[in-house]
């Protein structure tokens, strides 16, 4: 029983034992763990500090950015005025030196050769690179470089002449339109001709109709093909001119076609028309209707009125000006000729008005002569129907039968 007692006890101590040191082990686990925990909590902690202190970085970074593009959207707007105000001005510029260099070119044969040495000089550009290559190079070849300089005047020389032809035949097509006339006739289909006797007729129909036809059947034929032809943009504002002087005409006015004469010193008159008291200068346009009469055309006609009134000792008041196209107006346009007292009008333009000027006069002998003049013919612009009995035909036929002739050739003044 004893032995029993001392076992039971010494077993009891050694469980006594094994739990102290279990239960010390634990502790030893659950502190370790409590460690552990609050190292996390520390770094996570740590982690939280450095999270917020990167938000408020990024913050004030995102506000010093906004600042930034803010300032920057400001330089751009700035900047974008400042190139629109530049390419205002240069296009302005742009502008101004065209004018002025088309204005250069057209005012007088004068700067024709000017022109073309320029022109000139840029064709034979290449000449001085080759030239100055040759005499440069490792082994200069002086001779060859001279050689290609002579050629290069002489080359200059030739091209410059030759523009000056063309530039010139340009001019001459502009104050005497009716020489496109000429160019554009082809001359192999006539037999040989003595131009002192050359009708303009001939001009539109062919040479066998001019052999075969009637001389009423030709005039009438060569009518036909000028109205409904291909006309050049000078014919075009021509026709145009001629439209808006038989309107006014028909109103009772008597028309004077100053700008189809006269040519580029019309100084912007292009129809002169009176009726009793009553004078109007007329300035015509047959544009596009996509383009626009700017300011600087009333200004034009403006200052035209004006001259007209101090030519002719006149008031402003007694002298109206009047502007007439087939275009737009541009606002500034419409405001400026309000300011001016410029009256503006849209006409559109009909192609089937009558073109024959039937015109009254008196021949050496004072007797009455009827004659017709058609658009070819060389005095027709300068031909004024206000006289009783005088009018506008729509044909030949008309004209004939009321007793008109056509119009003896003209050949200048002797």
């Amino acid at each position: 029983m004893e032995i029993l007692i001392i076992i039971f006890g010494v077993t009891l101590l050694i469980i006594l034992f094994v739990f102290r040191r279990k239960l010390k082990e634990s502790e030893l686990t659950i502190a370790k763990i409590n460690r552990e925990i609050e190292l996390n909590n520390n770094e996570r902690r740590l982690e939280k500090e450095q999270f917020e202190y990167q938000i408020l970085r990024l913050e004030t970074e995102k506000g010093y950015l906004e600042q930034q593009i803010k300032e920057i959207e400001a330089e751009k707007k700035l900047l974008e005025q400042q190139i629109e105000k530049i390419k205002t001005e240069n296009t302005q510029f742009i502008e101004n030196q065209t004018r002025e260099f088309e204005r250069f070119i057209e005012s007088n044969l004068t700067s024709i050769p000017y022109i073309a040495g320029m022109y000139a000089d840029f064709l034979t550009l290449h000449y001085d690179r080759i030239a100055n290559f040759l005499q440069t190079k490792k082994h200069p070849a002086l001779n060859e470089a001279k050689r290609i300089k002579e050629l290069k005047n002489e080359t200059k020389e030739w091209i410059q002449k030759a523009k000056e032809v063309i530039y010139q035949l340009d001019y001459l097509k502009t104050e005497f339109p009716i020489i496109e006339n000429f160019l554009e006739t082809d001359y192999s289909e006539f037999d040989k001709i003595d131009l002192k006797d050359y009708d303009p007729v001939r001009n539109y129909i062919t040479n066998d109709e001019w052999k075969n036809l009637s001389e009423t059947e030709r005039n009438q034929r060569a009518l036909e093909k000028y109205i409904n032809g291909k006309k050049t943009k000078w014919q075009i504002g021509r026709d145009y001119e001629l439209y808006i002087g038989y309107l006014y005409w028909k109103k009772g006015y008597s028309v004077d076609y100053f700008g189809n004469y006269m040519g580029l010193e019309d100084l912007g008159r292009d129809l002169i028309v009176k009726k009793n008291n009553t004078i109007k200068i007329i300035q015509c346009k047959h544009w596009s209707r996509e383009r626009e009469i700017h300011e600087k055309h009333i200004f034009q006609l403006f200052g035209t009125v004006y001259s007209y009134c101090f030519e002719n000792n006149l008031k402003p008041e007694d002298v109206e000006g009047i502007f007439v196209t087939t275009a737009n107006y541009s606002s500034k346009a419409i405001e400026i000729a309000n300011y001016l007292g410029i009256k503006l009008k849209n006409v559109g333009f009909k192609n089937d008005f009558p073109r024959i000027k039937c015109n009254i006069n008196y021949d050496g002998f004072g007797l009455e002569t009827k004659i017709y003049h058609l658009p070819m013919d060389q005095q027709y612009d300068r031909v004024k129907i206000s006289k009783p009995g005088e009018f506008f035909a729509t044909t030949v036929y008309e004209a004939e039968e009321m007793g008109f002739r056509r119009a003896y050739r003209w050949y200048g003044e002797s």
